[in-house]
C-alpha cells in the first residue's frame, strides 16, 4: 500500500474568500453597532434625568418650592451624568418649576438624533434632535 503525502491547511484563494466575507459583514455590522451604543448610552441621561426631578419634587414637598437652598445645598446636585456621557444644566430652576437638561459629551456627542433631552416639572419631555424615538 502507498501513503500519499497529503497537506493540510487552507488555499490562499479560501482564505481570501472567508476575508472578503468577513470584510462584508464588518461593513455592515458597525455602523449598526455604533447606532446602538449611542442609543444605549441615552439610559444614562434618563437616570440622571429622573433622579434629579425626584429630588426637587422632594425639596417642593418639604419646602413648597424647587429652589429652595436646603434642597440644592444638602443635595450636591452632579453636574455630571453617573457614566459620564452627559453634562446635566440645572439652571432653569425657580420656586415653582425646573427644567433640567441633559446635553452628550464626549462619545456620545455623536449622537445627532436626539441631542441634548430635556424633563420639565410637568414631565414634558423633550429632545433637541431630529429623532422620533429619543424617549
Amino acid at each position: 500500500m502507498i501513503q500519499r503525502n497529503r497537506m493540510k491547511g487552507f488555499s490562499l484563494t479560501e482564505l481570501v474568500t472567508v476575508m472578503a466575507i468577513v470584510a462584508i459583514i464588518t461593513a455592515f455590522a458597525y455602523p449598526s453597532y455604533q447606532d446602538y451604543m449611542l442609543r444605549s448610552r441615552r439610559s444614562d441621561a434618563y437616570a440622571s434625568l429622573y433622579d434629579l426631578a425626584q429630588r426637587f419634587e422632594r425639596c417642593m414637598t418639604e419646602f413648597n418650592a424647587y429652589d429652595d437652598a436646603g434642597c440644592t445645598a444638602d443635595d450636591n446636585l452632579p453636574v455630571v451624568s453617573q457614566n459620564g456621557y452627559y453634562q446635566i444644566d440645572t439652571a432653569a430652576i425657580d420656586a415653582s418649576s425646573f427644567t433640567l437638561t441633559a446635553t452628550p459629551q464626549g462619545v456620545q456627542a455623536k449622537d445627532t438624533d436626539c441631542g441634548a433631552l430635556s424633563l420639565t416639572n410637568t414631565g414634558e419631555k423633550t429632545a433637541v434632535g431630529s429623532g422620533t424615538k429619543c424617549w
